[in-house]
């Protein structure tokens, strides 16, 4: 479906500007200008040739030539706004910004989260835009299990499980969101008590402590228990 997305009627527009050097690549429009990332679409305009590169927004997408007026291109993941100019450079030349060369990602997308580290408990606040009540988020493969729907720009969220740094998503009706890094800082560890505090190597022991958790290994010294 070409141009389902339409913030402006741009056949009445006209941009008075210096004339265009010889050779500048322009975009009239693109196949698909509202989908998702990952989506192959076509950027249609003029003075294409081999060499030039599709840009959304700032992201560079690649693309390949396929003939003076059409590039194949696979949408990248958003950077910065949902909604951003397709351009097209070649060497020092760009095409100029119009209305038709608009694009909007469709779903949720995220532009920060805070904190962006720390440990459980905690909750985390996810700003961006396009949520909804059904928005679901996950830190890495772990969905969280409470999520708050603030508003369609704020979410707020309870840390799962987790481990390491992994990439938080929001997910809702079949999108997922760009990713933002949330690394996972458990505190130190502090051990109280060994009972018992002697025996022969082989024997049982318990360790007592704080900030203790599944992934916690022992040392007895420069050895590792098993």
């Amino acid at each position: 479906v070409a141009n389902t997305w339409s913030p402006t009627n741009c056949s009445t527009q006209f941009t008075y500007g210096s004339p265009l050097t010889s050779g500048t690549p322009q975009v009239a429009w693109v196949s698909r200008n509202t989908t998702t990332a990952g989506t192959p679409v076509t950027v249609y305009g003029f003075n294409f040739q081999s060499g030039d590169t599709v840009y959304f927004g700032s992201v560079r997408a690649g693309g390949s030539v396929t003939s003076p007026n059409t590039i194949a291109v696979t949408v990248p993941s958003p950077s910065g706004s949902p909604t951003v100019n397709v351009t097209v450079r070649y060497s020092s030349l760009t095409s100029p910004t119009t209305c038709a060369d608009l694009f909007h990602y469709l779903g949720p997308y995220l532009s920060s989260i805070s904190p962006t580290s720390g440990w459980l408990p905690l909750t985390v606040v996810l700003r961006g835009t396009n949520f909804t009540s059904s928005s679901s988020v996950y830190f890495g493969p772990n969905a969280s299990a409470s999520v708050t729907h603030v508003s369609s720009t704020e979410l707020k969220a309870t840390l799962p499980s987790g481990l390491g740094s992994v990439a938080v998503t929001v997910h809702q009706s079949g999108y997922t969101s760009n990713p933002i890094t949330f690394t996972y800082t458990p505190p130190t560890p502090v051990v109280t008590a060994i009972v018992p505090g002697q025996g022969p190597t082989g024997s049982g022991v318990t360790v007592w402590g704080q900030n203790l958790n599944v992934s916690s290994s022992v040392y007895f010294g420069s050895h590792v228990a098993s």
